[in-house]
């Protein structure tokens, strides 16, 4: 087992849920230490077997990225941006635009958000702004491996996307049932539902499941008008000529004050918290899908199950993000006995 510093809680464990975008930034700064590590274990690079899950997958990828050759890598409810394994995943389409870019960014260029901000510099190698995307950042990590195995699941609620971009209590609350004890009525609150859509679409202008730089934010400043400050932003059609002429490199669209996303000469560790903090991605997760011509194996179905033992108010039988090991063994010993098989762990 490898333990890592991913459950960070300055405010205590009732809020340690809040500070996903730090834990990001962890996971991004630890991959050096897993490669070290595996590659120290067991020299034969053909033999070792890798498994993550959630955001250990984020762990997992840098690894990777870094150099790390492995066997066989079994992702399960991987937290990692498709598009950052497939570049061609970020915003594919109008539909999953319109789940991760907010309506107020709609008419602007998207070459002048900060998802895409990377693109201006990314073909001089000294530029680290060149380095701040998330599409294809894992492209070469993956290849690394010699069988992927992909466990997702399409009940699990902190992948289930809204079809537009959600407000920070979206999910949270549903219809109250009845029950037969004490207190009789469950108000089914459920703040894990659409986490991951809203940690990515927050960011920048919120600080409950986002953050309050980069991301989405626009860059404002004050101008005189008559006696009164008023506060001014570049308007999409300034944005948009900006980007034609190419001038927009000068003039970041986005909140980037405060961060290093405009500085050439930023470090990788700002490389990483700029990715995990300001860096919006723009795509589904793969730990939700079927992704990246991968060996898929959808854990909501029922090959991975013997009977269930939770019928929940709100996602009735679902896999849930981590009933791999919140469910008991009883019920969970399909897909452990087949990961004996796949993993030649017998």
């Amino acid at each position: 087992m490898f333990t890592w510093s991913g459950d960070y809680n300055w405010l205590g464990d009732a809020f340690n849920g809040l500070h996903y975008q730090q834990d990001v930034y962890q996971a991004l700064k630890t991959g050096a230490a897993l490669k070290a590590f595996m590659e120290s274990a067991q020299p034969t690079s053909a033999k070792r077997i890798l498994m993550s899950q959630s955001l250990g997958n984020m762990v997992a990828c840098e690894a990777m990225r870094q150099g790390l050759s492995v066997g066989k890598y079994f992702m399960f409810n991987a937290a990692v941006a498709s598009e950052a394994v497939d570049g061609t995943l970020q915003n594919a389409n109008a539909a999953v635009k319109s789940k991760y870019v907010p309506s107020d960014w709609s008419d602007y260029d998207s070459q002048s958000w900060a998802a895409n901000w990377h693109k201006w510099f990314n073909n001089d190698a000294t530029d680290s702004r060149g380095k701040m995307g998330w599409p294809n950042y894992f492209s070469t990590a993956l290849a690394r491996a010699g069988t992927v195995y992909n466990y997702y699941s399409t009940g699990d609620p902190i992948f289930l996307e809204s079809d537009t971009v959600p407000g920070v209590t979206t999910g949270v609350f549903h219809w109250p049932t009845l029950s037969l004890s004490w207190p009789f009525i469950d108000f089914n609150i459920t703040a894990e539902e659409g986490s991951w859509q809203k940690q990515e679409t927050h960011k920048g202008v919120e600080p409950i499941a986002g953050t309050l730089l980069g991301g989405w934010g626009f860059n404002c400043w004050y101008e005189t008008v008559g006696d009164e400050p008023v506060q001014m932003y570049y308007t999409a059609t300034q944005a948009n000529a900006m980007v034609a002429n190419g001038s927009i490199t000068n003039s970041p669209v986005f909140s980037y004050g405060g961060t290093q996303l405009n500085n050439r000469n930023a470090s990788q560790d700002d490389i990483w918290l700029s990715l995990a903090k300001y860096v919006p991605a723009i795509s589904s997760p793969i730990g939700g899908m079927a992704a990246l011509g991968l060996e898929d194996h959808n854990l909501n179905g029922t090959s991975y199950r013997d009977g269930w033992g939770r019928q929940d108010n709100v996602y009735n039988q679902n896999w849930l993000h981590s009933d791999m090991k919140d469910m008991a063994f009883f019920y969970v010993y399909p897909l452990h006995n087949e990961l004996v098989q796949k993993g030649m762990m017998k």
